[in-house]
């Protein structure tokens, strides 16, 4: 289930030697009655089960909005693990940054400052959806969060706002 109450479901297929995913998106009509509301076939081009336990795959043709690899939990993580992920990765959109897939460290940080990961941190640091003040974030909560949550100063947060 996603957030917005929309139900999806992927099955994935073998069919006239190609595989694909079938998509089907569920929805409510007004007094709770289900309807569907979209579905979507597509090629799949790679394909593979790690030792971890994720299952990954590569569509054919890339979507709109989708990263190069989807992928899904196929097998159960530890209880330290589940801990781990609810307290650092839980809340992070992973759209239009690069955090996670960026090999970065104190002295590139800026690679990484984006004020897309700027929101999600804000919304999980504080529990609330980011409200911008006339369409702009203060600086002293966007550099307050940064510091927080990164190995940067504020003087390196204002050099890499003003190069953008």
């Amino acid at each position: 289930m996603n957030l917005d109450g929309l139900i999806g479901a992927y099955t994935f297929i073998h069919r006239k030697g190609n595989l694909q995913t079938f998509y089907v998106q569920i929805g409510w009509r007004e007094g709770g009655v289900p309807e569907i509301i979209s579905t979507a076939v597509s090629d799949i081009a790679e394909i593979k089960l790690t030792e971890k336990g994720y299952f990954i795959y590569a569509y054919t043709v890339q979507l709109y909005h989708s990263s190069m690899r989807q992928f899904w939990r196929a097998a159960p993580l530890s209880d330290r693990c589940r801990e781990l992920t609810e307290k650092y990765l839980d809340g992070l959109s992973y759209v239009n940054y690069n955090v996670l897939v960026t090999d970065w460290d104190s002295s590139n940080v800026e690679d990484i400052l984006m004020p897309c990961v700027f929101e999600d941190l804000y919304r999980m640091d504080t529990g609330e959806i980011l409200r911008p003040e006339n369409g702009e974030i203060p600086a002293e909560v966007y550099e307050r969060i940064m510091t927080t949550y990164f190995p940067v100063i504020k003087e390196r947060i204002r050099r890499t706002r003003t190069e953008r």
